[in-house]
């Protein structure tokens, strides 16, 4: 006798739950962004309360020294030695100090527009010797690189 054939199984339920993409992606996005909000907020809690305990409520008195004669006739002494170069088309090495570069700030005319505005380019060695790009037209010269 033949038996009847097997009834068909009825199809499995549809699959219920979150997915890969919502157990794991997600989950990661989620984190992430939460994670960046709150460094962005404690960033800016840190910051303020730093600024607020490190600066100063009144501004700084500073004091301007006026350079002495000898001085500002040793700064353009070295200013005199770097135009020659410069219309000799010769190499030279002139090292201007703090004081010189101060001292033409404060007394040539040519430095005019350096009274108001900050070095352009400074940068500071590990030697601590600082070193200040500004332009030979700048300095009163006809044209040049950068020095």
């Amino acid at each position: 006798m033949d038996s009847p054939p097997p009834a068909p199984l009825p199809p499995p339920p549809p699959a219920r739950g979150m997915g890969c993409f919502a157990k794991g992606c997600l989950t990661l996005i989620i984190v992430a962004v939460a994670l960046f909000i709150v460094c962005l907020c404690g960033g800016w809690f840190v910051l303020t309360r730093f600024a607020d305990k490190f600066t100063a409520t009144q501004p700084a008195m500073v004091e301007v020294q006026q350079p002495t004669p000898a001085e500002a006739q040793a700064a353009q002494a070295k200013r005199e030695a770097l135009r020659a170069a410069i219309r000799n088309n010769q190499e030279t090495t002139v090292e201007f100090t703090a004081d010189d570069l101060n001292t033409l700030i404060a007394n040539d005319p040519d430095f005019r527009r350096a009274r108001t505005s900050s070095c352009r380019d400074c940068r500071f060695s590990r030697f601590t010797r600082s070193q200040c790009a500004t332009r030979f037209t700048e300095m009163g010269a006809a044209t040049g690189p950068l020095v």
